[in-house]
């Protein structure tokens, strides 16, 4: 039976990494954007018996939905996932906090798994999987270290953050780094939003939103806009990318402008609402202090 174990001695101590790490949503920031795989179920806590599901990719096949059980959970310490069904007839992957010598913490990833392919095709199978579990977890131990040093200098904040664009790749990634910072995050959203879920309606091209959504909230992040790289940049397709960065910034502006009291923080990212704000609507912009460690 085939074992890849890794193991990184982070710039953090136990706790703060554990209190990274046993999160539910830091699994979301452990999957890289290039391996292709969708997470379908996450738990609210890492827990025995919690359910993780995600949709990977199994080459020549296709797609596969993989869903793994929590076990054996020692909370700061160590936690296991044992694959229910998926693509290997065996996966065991054991999660595991130390301290070192020098006190700091040392992150351990061991992993069991068997192919559900007899030899030689599973020989085979085998280097190819190792292949990619090294890429992965040296990638992951990676992230892991980065996001647990910006906390530490940062400080774990519990704010309330307004984001626009979270569905998109940018958007996800800071909801999720915001969410295991601590933040509670909430979502403007054009479908019917789920109010469970933190999403508020909004329509930029026609100047609609749901003023709720601005309720204790201390920053907003606008990365609402026109994918860049879905489709040729006719004059059209150009038009459509500005229109709806300048849109979505000129409504958020006015609206967050409107409120009574202290005014969030208003954080934009796009060349296109720059030039918007530099030429075309000086009348909108607005000062306010940035709340700390935002």
């Amino acid at each position: 039976m085939p074992i890849y174990t890794r193991s990184s001695t982070l710039e953090s101590s136990i706790e703060d990494v554990a209190r990274w790490h046993f999160q539910s949503s830091a699994l979301l920031r452990l999957v890289p954007a290039w391996a292709g795989v969708e997470v379908l179920e996450l738990p609210p806590r890492l827990e025995n018996g919690a359910i993780v599901t995600l949709r990977v990719p199994v080459p020549p096949v296709g797609r596969k939905k993989w869903v793994s059980r929590i076990e054996d959970v020692h909370p700061g310490v160590s936690f296991v996932d044992d694959q229910v069904s998926g693509p290997f007839r065996m996966w065991r992957h054991e999660h595991r906090l130390s301290k070192d010598d020098s006190g700091l913490c040392r992150l351990t990833d061991s992993l069991e798994f068997t192919l559900p392919h007899p030899p030689p095709v599973s020989t085979i199978g085998e280097r190819v999987v190792e292949r990619a579990l090294e890429k992965t977890f040296r990638w992951r131990h990676r992230r892991t270290r980065q996001d647990v040093a910006r906390l530490r200098e940062t400080g774990w904040v519990r704010k309330k953050v307004l984001l626009s664009g979270a569905s998109g790749l940018v958007g996800a990634s800071l909801r999720t780094l915001l969410e295991v910072a601590g933040c509670d995050v909430v979502r403007l959203v054009r479908r019917r939003p789920d109010s469970e879920k933190g999403e508020f309606f909004w329509d930029p091209a026609r100047g609609e939103i749901d003023l709720q959504a601005f309720e204790g909230v201390e920053a907003v992040v606008n990365l609402s806009g026109a994918g860049i790289a879905d489709k040729r940049w006719t004059d059209e397709r150009k038009a459509l990318i500005r229109n709806s960065r300048v849109d979505s910034t000129a409504l958020l502006a006015r609206s967050i402008a409107g409120l009574p009291g202290k005014k969030p923080a208003f954080l934009c990212a796009s060349a296109a609402v720059i030039d918007f704000i530099k030429n075309r609507a000086r009348s909108l912009v607005f000062t306010t202090g940035l709340p700390p460690s935002v």
